[in-house]
Order: C-alpha cells, then sequence, then structure tokens
C-alpha cells in the first residue's frame, strides 16, 4: 500500500461502489504497510499481523517493521492493537490461516530477531499459533523437510488439511511446490501429483477455496537461477482437494457437486460442501416433523382420554339417578294401594 490518508478501503459488492470507512481508533502507523496477511472470523474480527513499511521494489531487510497484532472489528469499526511478547519474534511474507477451533496459524515468511537484525526465512519446523479466543500465542513443533519460503500462499480445506502453494527461497524457487499439512496430527506431507495442467513455479500469487478447489491466480514465476527482469503469470490454474490433481476447467457447482468440462462429476462418491449443508437442513426439518407428529397424536390420545373419562362419568351419575328415581316411583304406587 502507497496511501498516505488511509489503510483501509470498503467495497460495496451490491451497489459496486468504493468507500474509505471511518475507523474508530486506528492506528495511524499502519498507513502504507505491506507484506501481511489477514484473516476474518465469524464474528467480524480481522487479524493482521506484523507487516513492513518497505516501498515497492526495495528490500524486505530496508523496511521498518512492526512487533504487534491489528484487531479491526467490522462491526463496530473500531481498531485495537496488541503488543506481542518478547517470545514472539515479527513475520512478513507469511501465511495465515484460521482453523475452525479459533486458531490462526502462521506458517514461513520472513523474521528476524531484533529489529535491527537481518532477516531470515521462518523454520517450517515451527508453526506460530495466535489463540483468537484466549489473545495468546504459542508454538506447534511438526516434523518437516519442506524447505522454507516467503510468498506463498495457503487454503483450509474442509477435512482439516492446510495446502501450501509456491513461495521462494528470498527470490529463488523452492521445493516442493505444494505441500500439506494435516492441522489434527501437525505432520508435513508431499503428496505425489501428476503435473498436467500444473502452474510453473509461483510466488507473490493468490489462492482461493471454492467448494473443493484451490484456485491459483497469477503471480511471478521463479527459477532455480534468478532471471531479472521478473516474468509474470496471467494464468488461472485449478487444483482439486480431493483428487489431488490439477483440472483445466469445471462447471459451475450445480447443487453443491463440482463437474469437470465433459459434464461428469469430479466429486463422485463424496458429498461436496453444499450437499452436506442441505442433508442437514433436510434432517432438522424431519426431526421437527417428526416431533410435531408425535405431539399431535399425544395431543389426540390425551384428549380421547378425557373424553372417555368424562363420558364414563356421566354415564354413572345418569344410572344413580336413574335407580333413585325408580326406587321412589315404586314406593308411592305402593303407598296408593294401601290407602
Amino acid at each position: 500500500m502507497t496511501s498516505t490518508s488511509t489503510a483501509v478501503y470498503k467495497f460495496d459488492t451490491i451497489n459496486l461502489q468504493w468507500i474509505i470507512p471511518i475507523i474508530n481508533g486506528f492506528n495511524n502507523s499502519f498507513i502504507s504497510r505491506n507484506e501481511i496477511n489477514a484473516v476474518i472470523d465469524s464474528k467480524g474480527k480481522t487479524y493482521i499481523f506484523c507487516g513492513t513499511d518497505t516501498k515497492t521494489g526495495t528490500s524486505t531487510a530496508n523496511g521498518n517493521w512492526f512487533y504487534e497484532m491489528s484487531l479491526f472489528d467490522v462491526s463496530s469499526m473500531t481498531w485495537s492493537t496488541l503488543p506481542l511478547p518478547t517470545e514472539v519474534l515479527p513475520r512478513v511474507d507469511y501465511t495465515a490461516t484460521l482453523l475452525p477451533t479459533g486458531l490462526i496459524i502462521y506458517i514461513g515468511g520472513h523474521t528476524k530477531l531484533t529489529a535491527s537484525s537481518v532477516s531470515t526465512q521462518a523454520n517450517f519446523n515451527d508453526v506460530l499459533i495466535f489463540d483468537t479466543k484466549s489473545l495468546s500465542w504459542s508454538t506447534k513443533t511438526t516434523s518437516s523437510t519442506i524447505q522454507s519460503r516467503n510468498g506463498h500462499s495457503a487454503v483450509l480445506t474442509k477435512d482439516g488439511n492446510t495446502i501450501i502453494f509456491g513461495g521462494a527461497s528470498d527470490t529463488a524457487q523452492v521445493y516442493p511446490d505444494l505441500a500439506v499439512l494435516n492441522t489434527n496430527t501437525w505432520i508435513w506431507s508431499v503428496p505425489n501429483i501428476s503435473t498436467v495442467n500444473a502452474p510453473p513455479s509461483l510466488v507473490r500469487h493468490t489462492a482461493n477455496l471454492y467448494n473443493i478447489y484451490m484456485i491459483i491466480a497469477f503471480g511471478r514465476k521463479t527459477s532455480q537461477t534468478v532471471v531479472k527482469p521478473y516474468v509474470y503469470s496471467n494464468n488461472i490454474y485449478i487444483f482439486n482437494t480431493e483428487t489431488y490433481s490439477w483440472v483445466s476447467s469445471f462447471d459451475k457447482v450445480s447443487q453443491g457437486t463440482p463437474t469437470n468440462k465433459s459434464g461428469t462429476s469430479t466429486n463422485q462418491g463424496d458429498s461436496s460442501t453444499d450437499n452436506g449443508n442441505n442433508s442437514t437442513y433436510k434432517i432438522i426439518l424431519y426431526v421437527v416433523i417428526g416431533i410435531g407428529c408425535i405431539a399431535f397424536l399425544f395431543g389426540l390420545v390425551m384428549c380421547y382420554k378425557k373424553y372417555y373419562k368424562n363420558r364414563k362419568n356421566v354415564e354413572k351419575n345418569l344410572m344413580s339417578e336413574g335407580l333413585y328415581n325408580s326406587d321412589l316411583h315404586d314406593k308411592e304406587r305402593y303407598s296408593n294401594r294401601v290407602m
């Protein structure tokens, strides 16, 4: 960002308009900050870790590094800043991934011990973790042969795997291009993937998860020998996170089932997230209807029992009154005869 007036812009997706929002307590040192990554939770809180004010085209080491966690609450439009504990080192060019448990995991990037020290690449054996519930920091140690990198991307799949792609060792190509971190076991793995439809090695690209597809867009191409001027990619690549294969295209998701160009399902035998949601709604609906039917039948039974009980009482009363009247009538007849 090179703006000198603001660091936050708001885009209205309904009216297709850009707005500069008014933020309470905004940290002005955040203006022109870059080499950051942000995540937002379900409550509208955005978490932005560290960053630098390095200008485009200059070395990461030449800029000012920020030792803080910035919180932006979208619901109240308020800004707050948390200082880092002494044991947490700053990072830039990392990936930030929010887990369903409320933990944010930070992978890779550049780090350094002090503001004046030379930056180094963060070891992939150490995954930095921030707990959004307790606002506390921790580190998870993993066994990894993944080469350290910066400028890579990461997405979280529905089965709890974090897939990273690309990146660079400073500016050179890294190995492997794609690796998987299981956030349940905290074990790294490198899947065997065909090179068909695969993208070149990229850095500073974007990755987004659409249903079961990781979509890689643009970025700068890397090689083992750094070549300048840099070569940039203007292509988009699609990775199926269930079959672990690069695909050339897929149709718009219909009822949660992605299809490829030929129209056949690319998710055979597995329900998608949309299908899972629909199934959940159907189950809830059936349960509600079932409970309603049971309540209705129970009400009918109780009404019938009450009606039956009242009817028996009425019949009992009528029979009692009938016997009394009959005895009285016989006495009157007998009395008349005597007289």
